[in-house]
């Protein structure tokens, strides 16, 4: 017989006992909200250790077959419950989990621990099990095709470089992951999430070096964050400019999930006298091809990095972050330019100076001629490139202005430029802006 437990927060959760075995039928989302509910209930049907017959061990199955979404906060729920059942002698057990959810358990290696209570994934056998500790892999050639089928404008196969069409990101604010523009500058690194670690080392009391299943285990947070290469608009400039020749799609917006920043490095411990944290990823090539293999790497200011609620993310949209958006690891910084949030992350290093890499000052800077000189500044922060506002005068009040780039002027051989701007608006009011172009 089944019976109604709880519908609570977008969860349903109803009650089927048997013989030795409760099977709790699951609708809905576990995540944030919820959690905390979840694990209540469960928990709630454990039975106390010495409670129960001696000779047989209770067995309390969670149908998902009907969960659409889990998050960190839910994978946190089923793990705790599942600690919970250990801890007082029963297995817990996952059942009939749909493809998408059942790619998330896997990737973060939840289903290993969950193999002490025989997990059973739809239809697939002991054997296949093992799979799940063979990472995911995509080549070039599918990568490609797989942007070319979501409708996306490939600038490069290999590495991948494609935007976002302007009908696809007029559509809607969330940009689904098929079609979230990529931006990569060398071949897309192939990582084992099972081996994977993220080290934390440098200026630290605590060097860290920590597993996907240690990060999915900590305190999680969920924010929507637009990311947008520094170059979006590239082909629009005059003079041309090199560098990947982007329209304006190269800007995607997502549902990110991971572990704050902030709750990392407090783990660490940043000793007195840190200045920047070096962030490193796994792919790695020559920008020069007479130089040597450098890995893709950007730093943030200590403080910067401490105010910008920065998230090390493990999760895109509520699916497992795709390996061309970082899988297992990226680092996502609000409101700065996507170069600064690094894809497969591997490395934090905490250091004392001023973190010259190339794609920190080589690249990726913005350049202006002041008081005699030239002035250089790695992007950060992402800055308006048109904007749209009424011009009052008066108590009158005209219609709308849009400012684009007008003219834009290269000093010299460098690439680095800025643009200008001016218009009117009906009835009189007019003004002229000036802002920096990043070169790419």
């Amino acid at each position: 017989m089944v019976a109604q437990l709880v519908t609570r927060q977008g969860l349903t959760l109803q009650l089927e006992e048997k013989s030795k075995e409760t099977i709790v039928h699951c609708a809905g989302r576990i995540n944030a909200e919820n959690s905390e509910m979840f694990q209540r209930e469960i928990r709630n049907l454990i039975p106390e250790l010495g409670a129960q017959d001696a000779t047989s061990t209770h067995r309390i199955v969670l149908d998902l077959s009907n969960v659409t979404h889990v998050d960190s906060s839910g994978l946190g729920a089923l793990l705790a419950a599942w600690t919970a059942a250990q801890n007082n002698g029963s297995d817990l057990e996952m059942a009939h989990l749909n493809p998408r959810v059942e790619k998330l358990v896997e990737i973060t290696k939840l289903d290993t621990v969950f193999k002490r209570a025989r997990v059973v994934a739809g239809s697939r056998s002991t054997a296949t099990q093992t799979g799940a500790d063979i990472a995911p892999t995509l080549s070039p050639e599918e990568a490609w095709q797989q942007a070319i089928d979501a409708g996306m404008i490939v600038h490069r196969a290999d590495p991948l470089n494609c935007e976002t069409s302007i009908p696809a990101l007029i559509g809607g604010a969330v940009m689904p992951n098929r079609r979230f523009y990529v931006r990569n500058h060398f071949p897309v690194p192939q990582l084992d999430g099972s081996n994977w670690r993220l080290d934390v080392v440098g200026l630290v009391e605590r060097p860290l070096h920590l597993s996907l299943r240690d990060l999915v285990k900590m305190p999680s947070q969920t924010q929507f964050v637009t990311l947008e290469c520094a170059g979006n608009g590239r082909s629009l400039l005059s003079p041309r400019v090199n560098g990947e020749q982007w329209n304006l799609g190269a800007v995607s917006t997502a549902e990110w999930t991971g572990v704050p920043l902030t709750e990392v490095m407090h783990r660490a411990g940043v000793k007195a006298g840190a200045r920047e944290l070096v962030f490193r990823g796994a792919d790695n090539g020559k920008p020069d091809p007479n130089g040597e293999p450098i890995p893709f790497e950007r730093s943030l200011g200590v403080d910067g990095a401490h105010r910008s609620e920065a998230l090390l993310a493990y999760a895109m949209n509520g699916e497992m972050l795709p390996i061309q958006h970082g899988y297992p690891l990226r680092l996502v910084v609000p409101g700065w330019y996507a170069v600064a949030s690094v894809k497969w992350l591997t490395e934090i290093d905490v250091i004392s100076g001023h973190f010259n890499g190339h794609y920190q000052t080589g690249a990726y800077f913005f350049e202006w001629q002041g008081e005699g000189q030239v002035v250089r500044e790695p992007v950060s922060l992402q800055r308006v490139e048109n904007c749209r506002f009424a011009v009052s005068r008066g108590r009158e009040r005209h219609p709308s202005l849009v400012l684009k780039s007008e003219s834009v002027t290269a000093p010299g051989k460098k690439r680095a430029c800025w643009a200008k701007a001016s218009g009117t608006a009906g009835g009189g009011g007019s003004l002229s802006l000036t802002w920096n172009i990043p070169v790419p």
